[in-house]
């Protein structure tokens, strides 16, 4: 069974736009807004933190997996 973090992680890397915290929210259906926005920090921290070429970043009222800045055609 797929834990809380593996759900959100597939649901927000399959989108191609920000998704809100409420829809987030109700896809796991067994957590508080307050224990979602927790997993996503702790993505987010987790992304950061490791050598990651993602970010989680909460833009446009959702959040979303998006490409790291240095990662992108661009900077190469």
């Amino acid at each position: 069974m797929p834990t809380p973090k593996q759900i959100l992680e597939a649901v927000l890397f399959a989108s191609d736009v920000p998704i809100t915290l409420a829809v987030l929210t109700e896809v796991l259906g067994d957590k508080t807004t307050q224990e979602v926005r927790a997993i996503l920090a702790g993505m987010a921290e987790s992304y950061e933190r490791g050598e990651h070429g993602i970010v989680l970043s909460e833009i446009a009222g959702g959040f979303q997996i998006l490409s790291r800045k240095e990662c992108s055609a661009r900077s190469a």
